[in-house]
């Protein structure tokens, strides 16, 4: 595409603002937009051209298939949060015998633990 300077002049925008837009869109070259559309929320929505568009799993012949659970909250700051547990079908022993797996003794050394969508346990430690 090319940049409309008349366009941005009507909404008092320079090419500085559309830039720092065009990067919170994880676009770094300008070459890349195709087409770019200020919203009347004041979003930026931008098509990338063909070729500088994400690859997807159908682009490549991948078979899609569902995640096992939604990333879940387990343990935050040092607290099991039972509720969660109960909503992916996971034991309390599960999760005591896993953490055990990672050298972990106590649910209070724990910063953040989530059940990740295929299953595993993700653990930060204090």
């Amino acid at each position: 595409g090319k940049i409309q300077m008349a366009a941005l002049k009507k909404i008092r925008m320079n090419i500085t603002e559309l830039v720092m837009m065009l990067r919170e869109k994880d676009i770094f070259n300008i070459n890349e937009v195709d087409y770019a559309i200020l919203e009347i929320n004041g979003k930026l929505s931008v098509l990338k051209k063909v070729k500088y568009r994400n690859v997807t799993n159908n682009d490549l012949n991948i078979p899609i298939t569902k995640p096992k659970y939604m990333p879940t909250q387990v343990i935050l700051d040092g607290r099991l949060i039972s509720k969660n547990l109960k909503e992916v079908g996971i034991s309390k022993m599960w999760l005591l015998k896993e953490l055990r797996k990672k050298n972990i003794k106590k649910i209070s050394n724990v910063i953040y633990a989530e059940i990740t969508n295929d299953g595993s346990l993700f653990v930060d430690t204090k």
